[in-house]
């Protein structure tokens, strides 16, 4: 059985093939300040930036980290022409 064709969203529930399964649940606060704990606070600033955008919103937790961390923030002011 694939795990990640089984586990979406908005699933709540999934079959099994084995008689034994061990289900932990995880309160979503707990998972992400265990996942960020060790992030630099630019990092974690880079990473929510980025979530709020229609291009990145809806990319995996580690895809946001993989492009956080190769991205430089540049503050600039409006009308200014960027290349």
């Amino acid at each position: 059985m694939d795990v990640f064709k089984v586990l979406q969203k908005d699933r709540k529930f999934y079959q099994t093939l084995t008689e034994e399964t061990v289900v932990a649940k995880i309160q979503r606060g707990d998972f992400i300040a265990s996942i960020f704990q060790e992030m630099s606070e630019e990092l974690f600033y880079k990473i929510v930036l980025l979530r709020q955008t229609p291009y990145f919103k809806d990319l995996s937790p580690y895809s946001l980290v993989t492009i956080a961390s190769n991205v430089e923030v540049k503050e600039m002011k409006y009308g200014e022409v960027l290349i």
